[in-house]
């Protein structure tokens, strides 16, 4: 009876306590989103945008009847005491604890009780919230939709995650970079496509902790040297320093082709392939239009009474083409210098005759023929000496 009594009452009532499970499940629920979402928009991790909305409709639909079963369903007395408050002074109650009782008495009090509901308005029965509900609610709705905010922003590439504004906000480190030549024969310009680009670069370059050069660079050899590497090993004439996390002061390295290995300023740089050893021409083969040797024509005897070492077929004494014998133009040339001699009043008379005696010692008679003891086999006629 008491239900059927209460039936209009029991679905407002009802209805509220839909309402306060919905309040007490949604604010857990948004508690939950706004710290998924902040934590991962804080590390940088865009996917808990979605994570968070996800654990937000699942505690939102799992607390909800959980929360009206066991705290909000109202009963029997529960509606009783909140109709007795409309001016019926506990009569209601009453009727609900003699539900069960036979009695005249209980019978009486029952029809009083059913009487006095008729003229009670059940709209009169007002709603209510705990005000520690409705402000936890709020809260947590405020820290919803605040999440759902910086989330989707983040999201969108809007704004930085967390970690990159706190790390922004940090007063960065500059670092000095410098590129130099170690010596002449090179230098050092911006790297670009164009390779006749000329672009000098700074002494010092300034650059922030963890940021790269601004530029590359290119050592850029000349036509005498050759590029071995830079002072910080790197062998690359290419380089582009990436991350500075230190002041950079390095110096490019050049060196003359005929330099060897240990002329090297450098010794930690491996050297390019070239050979830059002086040649030895015992070592080069031989030359097939080369005049003939001496020890080829000469017929040195071993006693110095050879053809000697200023024969006609020594290549010492081939001339002009390399083919001719310089005693078979000595007497013209001989006559055209005692000419120049005689015409020339500005020379002394000392220098002519020691110009004159030079070419009596080039006069091919005085060439021919060594005498000595030794056992060569060349031309010279051993250890012979040159006969005046």
């Amino acid at each position: 009876m008491a239900n059927n009594v209460f039936k209009k009452y029991y679905a407002r009532i009802a209805r509220e306590g839909v309402m306060k499970a919905v309040l007490l499940s949604g604010g857990i629920a948004l508690g939950a989103l706004a710290v998924t979402v902040l934590i991962s928009w804080f590390t940088g991790f865009k996917a808990g945008l979605w994570l968070g909305l996800g654990i937000f409709a699942a505690l939102l639909a799992g607390l909800t009847p959980l929360f009206y079963i066991k705290l909000y369903r109202p009963t029997a007395k529960a509606i009783a005491k909140r109709v007795d408050k409309l001016g019926l002074e506990e009569r209601v109650l009453t009727m609900v604890e003699l539900e069960n009782d036979t009695s005249y008495v209980a019978l009486k009090q029952r029809e009083d009780t059913m009487n006095a509901l008729s003229t009670v308005n059940h709209m009169l029965v007002k709603l209510s919230f705990s005000a520690g509900l409705i402000i936890s609610f709020s809260v947590a709705l405020v820290l919803g939709a605040s999440s759902l905010t910086v989330g989707s922003l983040y999201v969108a590439d809007v704004i930085p995650s967390g970690v990159e504004l706190i790390e922004g906000s940090k007063t960065l480190e500059t670092y000095t970079v410098s590129y130099w030549v170690s010596s002449e024969g090179g230098t050092i310009v911006k790297y670009t496509d164009d390779w006749e680009n000329t672009d000098p670069v700074p002494e010092e370059i300034t650059v922030t902790e963890g940021e790269d050069a601004p530029f590359a660079v290119l050592a850029v050899e000349d036509e005498t040297h050759i590029f071995v590497g830079w002072t910080d090993g790197v062998t690359d004439a290419y380089r582009h320093d990436l991350n500075v996390k230190k002041d950079i002061d390095v110096a490019a390295v050049f060196l003359k082709y005929s330099e060897s290995y240990t002329d090297a300023q450098a010794p930690q740089f491996n050297m390019p392939d070239i050979d830059s050893r002086p040649h030895n021409d015992n070592d080069l083969p031989p030359d097939p239009d080369a005049p003939p040797t001496p020890s080829e024509n000469s017929s040195g005897n071993g006693n110095g009474t050879g053809n000697g070492g200023s024969g006609a077929s020594d290549p010492g004494n081939q001339i002009i083409d390399g083919d001719t014998y310089y005693g078979d133009s000595y007497d013209q040339d001989h006559s055209s210098a005692n000419d120049r001699l005689g015409s020339d009043d500005s020379m002394g008379e000392d220098l002519k005759g020691g110009i004159n005696d030079y070419f009596d010692s080039l006069q091919p008679g005085s060439t021919t023929g060594g005498s000595g003891d030794g056992s060569g086999d060349s031309g010279l006629g051993g250890d012979g000496e040159i006969g005046g």
